[in-house]
């Protein structure tokens, strides 16, 4: 009994160290697609958030058009408005389901599925989207060389 208060007391008075070197911090994460989404903006949009393209059908930095919209809702429940897309944070949504149904590893067919669809692979078009998205890549990976 005397040997359980004993413990007892001895743990209640140990604390964490004042300086902070027990402290642990939550990480944000890794997100594989965070420089794929970046350069896809800049290739849509120049990184503007209110742009609209394609004769009025696609919008906001990722330039979504309504059909996109449509299948997300279909594909997870969450609806939005083509007008919620000047939202950055509502298309990186948007985006980064489509990008993470491909995987961390298809920035290729990522990119090429964003700009044309489920067809992507029969439209010669989508190969010069990727070679433009793929230039804000190598940049982004030459900067970080950098620093």
């Amino acid at each position: 009994m005397v040997t359980i208060f004993i413990t007892t007391m001895y743990f209640s008075i140990l604390t964490a160290p004042p300086n902070g070197a027990g402290v642990v911090f939550e990480s944000e994460g890794v997100n594989p697609f965070e420089d794929l989404w970046q350069a896809t903006c800049q290739v849509e949009s120049s990184g503007n958030r209110f742009a609209i393209g394609d004769n009025g059908k696609s919008w906001g930095i990722a330039q979504i058009q309504q059909s996109r919209i449509d299948d997300y809702y279909q594909r997870t429940g969450i609806r939005f408005e083509l007008s919620d897309m000047f939202d950055v944070d509502n298309s990186r949504q948007v985006f980064m389901h489509y990008a993470s149904l491909h995987g961390p590893y298809q920035s290729e067919a990522i990119c090429r599925e964003w700009n044309a669809g489920p067809r992507w692979r029969d439209i010669k078009q989508s190969k010069d989207y990727w070679w433009k998205v793929q230039k804000f890549l190598d940049r982004y990976k030459s900067q970080r060389k950098v620093l």
